[in-house]
Protein backbone atom coordinates (compact mmCIF):
# COMPACT_ATOMS: atom_id res chain seq x y z
CA UNK A 1 0.00 0.00 0.00
CA UNK A 2 2.72 1.94 0.89
CA UNK A 3 4.37 1.81 -2.53
CA UNK A 4 1.10 2.65 -4.36
CA UNK A 5 0.53 5.90 -2.57
CA UNK A 6 4.61 6.77 -3.69
CA UNK A 7 3.68 5.81 -6.91
CA UNK A 8 0.28 7.88 -7.07
CA UNK A 9 2.08 10.88 -5.39
CA UNK A 10 4.91 10.65 -8.48
CA UNK A 11 2.32 10.96 -10.47
CA UNK A 12 0.62 13.61 -9.45
CA UNK A 13 3.74 15.30 -8.98
CA UNK A 14 4.93 14.66 -12.92
CA UNK A 15 1.35 15.71 -14.16
CA UNK A 16 1.79 19.49 -12.86
CA UNK A 17 3.57 22.35 -14.38
CA UNK A 18 5.93 23.71 -12.13
CA UNK A 19 5.19 26.78 -9.95
CA UNK A 20 4.16 29.57 -12.21
CA UNK A 21 6.68 31.35 -9.98
CA UNK A 22 9.52 29.58 -11.23
CA UNK A 23 8.33 30.45 -15.13
CA UNK A 24 8.02 34.42 -14.00
CA UNK A 25 11.92 34.36 -12.62
CA UNK A 26 12.83 32.39 -15.97
CA UNK A 27 11.15 35.61 -17.86
CA UNK A 28 12.99 37.82 -15.87
CA UNK A 29 16.35 36.10 -15.80
CA UNK A 30 15.41 36.12 -19.65
CA UNK A 31 14.65 39.42 -20.09
CA UNK A 32 18.04 40.40 -18.54
CA UNK A 33 20.31 38.07 -20.15
CA UNK A 34 17.97 38.56 -23.95
CA UNK A 35 17.79 35.29 -24.28
CA UNK A 36 15.19 35.43 -27.03
CA UNK A 37 15.33 31.53 -27.69
CA UNK A 38 14.05 30.75 -24.33
CA UNK A 39 11.65 33.65 -23.86
CA UNK A 40 10.25 32.46 -27.45
CA UNK A 41 9.20 29.17 -25.36
CA UNK A 42 7.85 30.91 -22.36
CA UNK A 43 5.58 33.52 -24.35
CA UNK A 44 2.42 32.63 -26.19
CA UNK A 45 1.87 33.62 -29.78
CA UNK A 46 -0.72 35.98 -29.32
CA UNK A 47 1.16 37.76 -26.30
CA UNK A 48 0.79 41.71 -25.55
CA UNK A 49 3.28 43.03 -23.55
CA UNK A 50 2.41 46.48 -22.15
CA UNK A 51 5.46 48.64 -20.42
CA UNK A 52 5.22 51.70 -17.82
CA UNK A 53 5.31 53.92 -20.67
CA UNK A 54 2.41 52.93 -22.43
CA UNK A 55 4.32 51.09 -25.00
CA UNK A 56 2.54 47.80 -26.30
CA UNK A 57 4.48 44.99 -28.12
CA UNK A 58 2.93 41.77 -29.32
CA UNK A 59 5.30 38.65 -29.59
CA UNK A 60 7.51 38.73 -31.90
CA UNK A 61 8.20 42.54 -31.83
CA UNK A 62 9.41 42.31 -28.76
CA UNK A 63 11.90 39.36 -29.30
CA UNK A 64 13.10 41.57 -32.09
CA UNK A 65 14.18 44.20 -30.03
CA UNK A 66 15.43 42.62 -27.04
CA UNK A 67 17.70 40.54 -29.71
CA UNK A 68 18.88 43.79 -31.47
CA UNK A 69 19.49 45.07 -28.66
CA UNK A 70 17.26 48.10 -28.75
CA UNK A 71 15.68 47.26 -25.39
CA UNK A 72 18.27 45.84 -22.91
CA UNK A 73 16.95 44.90 -19.42
CA UNK A 74 20.08 45.94 -16.89
CA UNK A 75 18.42 44.89 -13.94
CA UNK A 76 14.59 43.74 -12.55
CA UNK A 77 14.30 44.10 -8.63
CA UNK A 78 11.11 42.74 -6.86
CA UNK A 79 9.77 44.31 -4.04
CA UNK A 80 6.59 42.52 -3.80
CA UNK A 81 5.05 39.29 -5.73
CA UNK A 82 2.30 37.40 -5.28
CA UNK A 83 0.38 34.44 -7.21
CA UNK A 84 -2.68 33.47 -7.73
CA UNK A 85 -3.40 30.43 -9.77
CA UNK A 86 -7.46 30.00 -11.16
CA UNK A 87 -8.99 27.14 -13.29
CA UNK A 88 -5.75 27.03 -15.60
CA UNK A 89 -4.23 30.77 -15.29
CA UNK A 90 -2.31 32.16 -13.07
CA UNK A 91 -1.70 35.95 -12.47
CA UNK A 92 1.30 37.16 -10.99
CA UNK A 93 1.23 40.64 -9.42
CA UNK A 94 3.80 42.84 -7.79
CA UNK A 95 6.06 46.17 -7.60
CA UNK A 96 9.08 46.26 -8.90
CA UNK A 97 12.24 48.54 -10.16
CA UNK A 98 13.85 48.07 -13.46
CA UNK A 99 16.63 49.46 -15.50
CA UNK A 100 16.29 49.34 -18.78
CA UNK A 101 18.65 51.08 -21.81
CA UNK A 102 15.80 51.74 -24.76
CA UNK A 103 17.04 52.96 -28.30
CA UNK A 104 20.62 54.33 -26.40
CA UNK A 105 18.71 56.30 -23.15
CA UNK A 106 18.85 54.83 -19.32
CA UNK A 107 15.80 54.28 -18.18
CA UNK A 108 14.75 53.25 -14.55
CA UNK A 109 11.39 52.73 -13.83
CA UNK A 110 9.41 51.81 -10.60
CA UNK A 111 6.07 50.36 -11.44
CA UNK A 112 3.44 47.91 -10.43
CA UNK A 113 2.47 44.99 -12.93
CA UNK A 114 0.88 41.92 -14.02
CA UNK A 115 1.83 39.34 -15.78
CA UNK A 116 -0.78 36.54 -17.03
CA UNK A 117 0.38 32.68 -17.38
CA UNK A 118 -2.01 30.01 -19.37
CA UNK A 119 -0.87 26.22 -18.89
CA UNK A 120 0.00 24.45 -21.90
CA UNK A 121 0.37 21.11 -20.88
CA UNK A 122 3.04 20.71 -18.51
CA UNK A 123 4.08 24.58 -18.69
CA UNK A 124 3.31 27.97 -18.24
CA UNK A 125 3.03 30.59 -21.13
CA UNK A 126 2.49 34.57 -20.49
CA UNK A 127 0.05 35.39 -22.60
CA UNK A 128 -0.75 39.26 -21.50
CA UNK A 129 1.76 41.89 -19.14
CA UNK A 130 0.83 44.89 -18.22
CA UNK A 131 3.07 47.33 -15.81
CA UNK A 132 2.23 50.51 -14.38
CA UNK A 133 4.20 53.36 -13.31
CA UNK A 134 3.92 53.62 -9.51
CA UNK A 135 1.76 57.08 -8.75
CA UNK A 136 4.03 59.73 -6.87
CA UNK A 137 3.98 59.55 -3.38
CA UNK A 138 2.15 62.70 -1.27
CA UNK A 139 5.27 62.33 0.77
CA UNK A 140 7.32 63.02 -2.37
CA UNK A 141 4.93 65.91 -3.17
CA UNK A 142 4.83 67.54 -0.14
CA UNK A 143 9.43 67.49 -0.24
CA UNK A 144 8.93 68.82 -3.70
CA UNK A 145 6.76 71.93 -2.69
CA UNK A 146 8.79 72.84 0.18
CA UNK A 147 12.19 72.25 -1.96
CA UNK A 148 10.31 75.15 -4.38
CA UNK A 149 9.83 78.73 -2.48
CA UNK A 150 7.54 79.36 -5.17
CA UNK A 151 5.10 76.69 -5.49
CA UNK A 152 1.88 77.29 -3.20
CA UNK A 153 0.75 74.45 -1.41
CA UNK A 154 -1.63 71.85 -2.74
CA UNK A 155 -0.70 72.32 -6.45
Amino acid sequence: MKRASVALLLVFACASPPPVEQADARRREALLSADVEVLRELFADGLRYGHANGEVHAKEELLGLLGSGWLDYRAIRIEEIEARELSGVSVVTGRQTIEVRAAGRDVTSHSIFTAVYAREGRRWRLVAYQSTPLPISSEAIRSEETARPDAAPGR
